[in-house]
């Protein structure tokens, strides 16, 4: 679906979504069309919230936020610091999203979701019990630099109830991983 949209007061771009396509607006992919440079193409909808209440000439107004998709890579050799760096100031400003697999020792890096990730390194031969989420953060030193917080650490079936990483030896080997794959 192509729709025409502005930006917002806050920050956000309006689309109006014709009633007749009315659903769960990330069931379809939106291609937006606006002046902002980059912006245009398919996007995927990252959030999205009504910008007025009731119906404008046929259709709904929303406020949403633009994502595009990010390069994500796996990384098996090494990853520069720098690198990392430059992933965190391009994305979310100091943190990179990571997920590493337990089992085959790689990573992979800079996706705006964990699940992104997780579906990547799942699309090259690892298996989804082997991945954990992560967050590095690459300007502080020493061990808080990692972050143990993904959604997709939610695996009660695995002994892990929560986003963090309950299991310490499981702890230990990404904590391995990571400082054998990012050269520092």
């Amino acid at each position: 679906m192509t729709v025409a949209s502005t930006p917002g007061s806050n920050g956000k771009y309006i689309i109006k979504v014709p009633v007749e396509l009315l659903g769960n607006p990330n069931d379809f992919g939106f291609t937006v069309v606006t002046a902002k440079p980059g912006a245009e193409g398919k996007v995927r909808v990252c959030d999205l919230s009504p910008a007025v209440a009731g119906s404008l000439e046929g259709g709904l107004a929303f406020f949403v936020e633009i994502c595009h998709n990010k390069p994500m890579e796996i990384v098996y050799d090494k990853i520069e610091l720098a690198r990392l760096r430059e992933m965190a100031k391009s994305g979310f400003g100091d943190m990179v999203k990571a997920v590493v697999d337990v089992e085959r020792g790689v990573m992979a890096v800079d996706a705006e979701l964990h699940s992104d990730q997780e579906r990547l390194l799942l699309e090259n031969g690892s298996k989804q019990e082997d991945l954990w989420g992560i967050n590095l953060y690459p300007d502080i030193e020493g061990p808080g630099w990692i972050e143990f917080d993904s959604m997709i650490n939610l695996r009660p079936w695995q002994g892990n109830p929560g986003r963090g990483v309950e299991d310490p030896e499981i702890r230990k080997r990404i904590l391995g991983i990571v400082e054998r794959l990012v050269a520092r």
